[in-house]
């Protein structure tokens, strides 16, 4: 069973994460592998390595902004998935607005993952 979350990443509130941009050739065959089992149609997809040694692709869907992520062996570890503020929940909005008043929401997405890649 998968767990989705939505979050809002507000400026000034989450640190930078950083990554290597890859070319292609550059990313291991057995995590491009990964990316077109679990997303056939994804075309054109742009690579990084992230500073936690996984791989994530970055595309579009749907007209909807991608980032899928892989570890070293292919396998899927979760996706970011860019939605409009106004798909946020009268729950999170309202506690987005109490608990962080007067920042700015640059992002939100949902992100799916499986069960056992979330660090409790």
């Amino acid at each position: 069973m998968r767990t989705v979350i939505t979050f809002v990443i507000i400026s000034l509130v989450v640190p930078g994460v950083f990554a290597q941009s890859l070319k292609p050739e550059q990313v291991p065959a057995v995590v491009v592998r990964g990316l077109h089992e679990k997303f056939p149609n994804a075309k054109s997809a742009t690579w990084k390595l992230k500073t936690d040694g996984n791989y994530e692709a970055e595309f579009t869907r749907n007209r909807r902004e991608i980032a899928a992520k892989f570890d070293p062996s292919g396998k899927w570890i979760e996706t970011e998935s860019a939605i409009p503020r106004t798909q946020l929940t009268a729950a999170v909005a309202a506690t987005i607005a109490h608990r962080f008043k007067g920042y700015q929401i640059v992002e939100t997405q949902t992100v799916v993952r499986e069960p056992s890649a979330i660090d409790l």
